[in-house]
């Protein structure tokens, strides 16, 4: 289905309330019941906003707490200027999806800019597409459309999007990530293309740095979210590969460029997609690195969990080798290992962390080495 602009303009994200829980007293039944007018409709107009979300405590995030989430998305370095953006991530993300969300009252900018297009590609997403959807609902940009593909999923998630978002185009597609990408770009009406993955919540300001940067290949910093030591150790890992060339990929494209690349290769279907479409695309233009930030939530990290992943990628990885030659190694070989030497601070600060990071990266080559291609 498709319900037009994405989120409607007449949403809003209700004030904070003032001071701590404790010194929030709970109003009586009476107070609590809805105004209405003489004729028992609500004041004020329509509440569509009521409405957009069924049930609401349906979509909490994964972590323990909402706090959590935020305190480790807003310590990635950010300008004095966007304190504004960082309260209003604390007001979305420690919201629950019943809320409504978006609206002028982030200061939202001209809803005629350039249309993105947000192209979602899911497979039994239904644990965390709603954290995502929300904050995508929340983003301060506010000409968008987004794009749900699915993969037969067996689980709630297109129930999910059907009920609690629909404004939401969901489309099947298949049989893999990049074909239901591909076919999400196609479907598509914007300027530009955005794909941020399914268990991702972004920062309320990143569609509109995105479009503000002006570039066609645009990448947006990430960081890891996780319960327990080894997600401390991969957050940690991804902290050393900020800005370095190579070792991130854009997930922001202008569809002109997109289309004119032929899109993702759907040879390339379960590792290393991103970093080949990057490729191919700085070949024809600059790179920009936008300050705003993507949380990648994973979930509970163990060692084994990370490597039962690793090993599923390590199956398909070696056709990116094939197809990249030399400039696989920059990336994942042994040449990687400059990049955490060059940075002696980071490593003092954290030595812990650090034995621990270059054990999980020394089994995770074991891992590779031990894997055959698919």
């Amino acid at each position: 289905m498709c319900g037009g602009r994405w989120p409607p303009s007449d949403w809003v994200i209700p004030p904070a309330p003032a001071g701590p829980a404790s010194q929030r007293s709970t109003p009586p039944a009476a107070a609590r019941r809805k105004k209405t007018t003489e004729d028992g409709s609500p004041v004020g107009g329509p509440r569509r906003s009521v409405h957009f979300f069924a049930r609401p405590a349906a979509h909490r995030l994964s972590l323990k707490t909402s706090k959590e989430i935020l305190r480790k998305i807003l310590k990635v370095r950010q300008p004095v200027a966007d304190k504004n953006s960082g309260a209003a991530t604390i007001r979305l993300l420690s919201m629950k999806t019943g809320s409504a969300i978006g609206g002028r009252t982030l200061n939202a900018t001209d809803e005629n800019g350039p249309l993105v297009s947000v192209v979602l590609a899911v497979r039994n997403a239904g644990a965390v597409i709603g954290p995502c959807l929300t904050s995508l609902a929340g983003q301060t940009y506010r000409n968008m459309e987004v794009i749900v593909v699915d993969n037969a999923s067996t689980d709630e998630t297109c129930s999910i999007v059907r009920r609690d978002f629909p404004g939401v185009r969901l489309v099947q597609a298949g049989p893999e990530r990049c074909a239901q990408r591909n076919a999400g770009a196609r479907l598509a009406r914007g300027r530009y293309l955005f794909f941020p993955d399914a268990d991702m919540v972004l920062a309320l300001d990143v569609v509109e740095k995105c479009v503000r940067s002006g570039g066609d290949l645009v990448i947006i910093p990430e960081t890891t979210l996780g319960r327990g030591f080894w997600a401390r150790v991969r957050r940690y890992e991804r902290d050393f590969y900020a800005g370095r060339e190579g070792l991130e990929a854009g997930r922001f494209f202008s569809a002109q460029l997109f289309h004119r690349l032929g899109g993702y290769d759907e040879n390339l279907f379960a590792a290393g997609e991103d970093w080949d479409l990057h490729r191919r695309a700085a070949q024809h233009t600059r790179p920009v690195r936008i300050d705003s930030v993507i949380a990648h939530d994973e979930g509970h990290v163990t060692l084994a969990s990370y490597l039962r992943k690793k090993r599923y990628y390590a199956a398909f990885v070696k056709r990116y080798a094939k197809k990249w030659g030399s400039e696989t190694c920059r990336q994942l070989g042994p040449q990687r290992l400059a990049v955490y030497l060059r940075q002696p601070r980071r490593i003092l600060a954290r030595p812990l962390l650090f034995l621990a990071m270059v054990f999980m990266l020394t089994a995770a080559l074991v891992t590779f080495k031990a894997t055959r291609p698919a």
